[in-house]
């Protein structure tokens, strides 16, 4: 199946009035949510430095503590969003 997100960018290179919008409505979700939405794929191409093998013992994106998985409603429009590091990296549906 193919994931109909796109992802826009990150926080860094959007508007501050949207980022603002984003987290003040937005919600914790699953990593297997994220996925379900997004596709691994994608994940994999933002974020390369994880492990993605099954069988790897390097630090995945789903265990990492440090990272939150969201999903806001911004303008009648579905986000899904990974915050990595203080930065938030946003697909829209």
């Amino acid at each position: 199946m193919k994931n109909k997100a796109r992802y826009i960018g990150c926080c860094v290179h959007l508007p501050a009035n949207f980022i603002h919008s984003l987290v003040d409505n937005s919600r914790d979700i699953s990593y297997r949510t994220l996925t379900r939405h997004v596709g691994r794929d994608q994940l994999q191409e933002t974020f390369p430095n994880y492990a993605w093998d099954r069988g790897d013992r390097d630090l995945k994106l789903a265990d990492d503590w440090a990272v939150r998985f969201q999903k806001a409603r911004v303008k009648d429009k579905t986000y899904y969003f990974v915050v990595h590091s203080g930065i938030e990296y946003i697909w829209r549906v």
